[in-house]
């Protein structure tokens, strides 16, 4: 009984320590960036010699949460959920998925979105996971991530059973949303570029970009003043900047999510918190709602009004996120 009140407490009293959109780029470049730069950016060679970069926040806790973004996402897009995650006592570790960041580029066009095999990003994380030797050194090792994050976190923790506590996704990348499109047919079709020597080419009508995308053009935020932020951190450094996916990178992407779905059998004892957001245009819904019906573990937590990037949303939706993400971290780090 006691234990029931005490959780109940820590649910209750949960706030959200989350900077407000009013003053918002003065205060992520005096305050959120200074504060993740004060912690070592650092490059470990892979399974393959790919160099890996991430951003380790070693503040001397018992519990870890690492962190991954989207697909064109780097690290720094998430300097201010790390400084959101001050007040729980956890260390972050931040990494760039191979290909894209600062992370090695695969392709002599740095743009690029291209992977060889979607077991690469996985095996990525688990090799960062031994080499840093995080799971001897923390209790619990819980992943948080983003569309293309949570494919890979996902696919990790089938392929190496027990390597998270717990999982935080975002739009999780299992199912992507081809506009019109069936999957089946566009394996196909991707499977034939590929076979006509088209696998590291960009998708039928997709290229370089000159700058980050304008507000009016995003389909993924309704926040101005984040969108400024990102655009802020490509300016700052254009090497950044990240095109379309390659016939590849689809290909290899849709076969992952159906991996995923039908493994999921083998996560269905994980905690997972699960958020989807109402006006959404890269995911379907469909296998992430059978997936999390299937663990009676995983909570599923949709956002009326955001848009896909939920971490990086207007306050009212973000905040959302934001304090559920801190009630389930709690929860686990308290067990």
């Amino acid at each position: 009984m006691l234990k029931y009140l005490i959780l109940l407490l820590i649910i209750c009293s949960s706030k959200v320590f989350a900077i407000s959109e009013e003053g918002y780029l003065n205060t992520f470049t005096t305050q959120v960036w200074p504060y993740f730069q004060s912690f070592p950016e650092k490059k470990l060679p892979s399974f393959d010699n790919t160099l890996i970069n991430y951003r380790y926040l070693a503040l001397g806790n018992r519990d870890l949460v690492i962190v991954m973004g989207g697909r064109t996402e780097p690290i720094d897009k998430y300097a201010e959920l790390a400084f959101d995650l001050k007040d729980v006592a956890v260390d972050l570790l931040s990494i760039d998925s191979r290909g894209q960041g600062r992370s090695e580029r695969l392709l002599k066009d740095p743009q690029k979105g291209y992977v060889k095999n979607f077991e690469d990003y996985a095996k990525d994380l688990k090799f960062l996971i031994d080499n840093l030797k995080l799971r001897n050194q923390y209790r619990k090792v819980i992943f948080l991530a983003h569309s293309m994050g949570g494919a890979i976190g996902l696919q990790a923790q089938i392929l190496y059973p027990k390597l998270f506590d717990g999982m935080i996704l975002s739009v999780p990348m299992i199912e992507i949303l081809l506009r019109g499109r069936s999957e089946s047919g566009t394996l196909k079709l991707t499977k034939l570029l590929k076979l006509i020597g088209m696998k590291r080419s960009y998708i039928p009508g997709g290229g370089q970009v000159e700058d980050y995308w304008s507000f009016e053009e995003n389909t993924v935020t309704q926040s101005l003043e984040r969108h400024n932020m990102a655009h802020w951190l490509t300016v700052n450094d254009r090497t950044l900047l990240m095109g379309s996916s390659t016939v590849n990178w689809v290909y290899e992407a849709i076969k992952a999510g159906r991996f995923i779905f039908k493994k999921r059998e083998n996560i269905s004892e994980l905690p997972i918190l699960m958020f989807q957001a109402q006006h959404e245009n890269f995911s379907r819904y469909s296998r992430q709602n059978k997936m999390c019906a299937s663990n009676p573990h995983c909570k599923r937590v949709y956002i009326f009004g955001s848009k896909h990037e939920v971490f990086m949303e207007k306050d009212e939706f973000r905040n959302i996120a934001l304090k559920e993400t801190k009630i389930f971290l709690e929860k686990i780090i308290k067990n």
